[in-house]
């Protein structure tokens, strides 16, 4: 009798949920107020295929820096991200597993970065701060938020606004998500010299693929990841630059830009460009990456592609006019963190690491 009692008061302090099978599924808790997520599409309307509500921005809304130029596509709103749209739009920086909720007063405010029809500046090697401001506190993004086919969602009051800000040099531009115009005050970008006619076509050009094997161990039993880092190097040769102005005699201005991109797995590297990439003329001039310089290779992969989608920087150097020949060479020194943002070990395994850069 004492038995069937306990039975009882147990079944009474549950609900009596185990004589119905199990109960009701737990409920899903809403994102934070203060909710930021990065992903990434090609698609020219990532959000139409998902069946979420968006429109297109003018195209006029453009953000214009002196090393920098971003260009708003299209927004998107929703009250719930299923996760078919969390994968397809290749969402990260939320622990919680999809579906995602905004909450009760609250909606998802997407934005879509693309490339501008005619861009005016060349990426920057240093890539601005970003950030999103809703009701005026920022939240921050990451270093290569403002890539085009970047994806951007926040969580919003529900038909409230948000603004884009962007800042270069202690100057900030901002402009509105859901209207695509500027927002207060924004500084006028610095206007490059008039290049004369032709200057600004390279001289000479050329281009090398180096590569990197690395493997990363698992924690738990079972294989590691193994990645291979793509590294394509590109050097031009011109007599002009818009911000230093013509080489002097006897030089040229050397435009070196630098692409990586890796496997998708299930890691991220923060590679220190500084300490990996060495450049070197046949003169023995080292173009030297700043010290610091970092790219993330994210662990998502672009649509129809078996790369992840590439990160770039570049620089100009000057150099003799006569260099036709630069050594490249490439060795992977980064940290490398998982999904669940701990780091891990990794180890490399040479592989086209050495190269030649030959301009013609």
């Amino acid at each position: 009798m004492r038995r069937l009692g306990g039975i009882l008061l147990i079944f009474a302090l549950t609900g009596g949920s185990a004589g119905c099978g199990g109960g009701d599924e737990p409920r899903l808790l809403p994102v934070p107020d203060t909710f930021v997520a990065e992903g990434t599409s090609r698609l020219s309307d990532p959000f139409g295929d998902l069946e979420i509500e968006s429109r297109e921005l003018p195209e006029n809304a453009v953000l214009v820096g002196a090393e920098y130029e971003v260009a708003l596509s299209r927004y998107g709103v929703a009250s719930e991200l299923t996760e078919e749209a969390v994968r397809e739009l290749r969402l990260r920086g939320q622990a919680q597993a999809a579906p995602w909720l905004a909450g009760n007063g609250r909606e998802f405010l997407m934005l879509h970065l693309t490339e501008p029809e005619q861009p005016k500046r060349r990426l920057s090697n240093r890539f601005p701060e970003a950030a999103v401001l809703v009701d005026g506190e920022p939240r921050k993004l990451g270093e290569t938020a403002l890539l085009p086919n970047r994806v951007v969602v926040v969580s919003v009051p529900a038909g409230a606004d948000a603004t884009l800000a962007v800042t270069e040099g202690g100057q900030t531009q901002s402009i509105s998500i859901r209207t695509g115009k500027l927002v207060g005050p924004s500084p006028k970008p610095l206007t490059p010299t008039s290049a004369p006619p032709g200057a600004d076509r390279p001289v000479v050009s050329g281009s090398v693929r180096l590569a990197d094997y690395v493997t990363v161990a698992r924690r738990d039993p079972g294989l590691g990841w193994d990645a291979l880092i793509d590294v394509d190097v590109e050097v031009e040769l011109r007599r002009y630059d818009q911000k230093r102005g013509a080489a002097p005699d006897g030089a040229l201005w050397a435009y070196v830009s630098v692409k990586l991109h890796a496997n998708p797995t299930r890691v991220k590297f923060k590679i220190d460009l500084s300490r990996s990439l060495t450049i070197r003329t046949a003169a023995g001039q080292v173009l030297r990456v700043p010290a610091g310089t970092t790219l993330t290779v994210p662990n998502f992969q672009a649509p129809g592609s078996t790369l992840t989608v590439p990160v770039t920087w570049s620089e100009a150097f000057r150099v003799p006019a006569k260099t036709r020949k630069l050594s490249v060479t490439y060795r992977t020194r980064a940290t490398v963190t998982e999904d669940d943002g701990r780091k891990a070990a990794f180890e490399r395994r040479d592989t086209r690491n050495t190269g030649t850069v030959t301009l013609k």
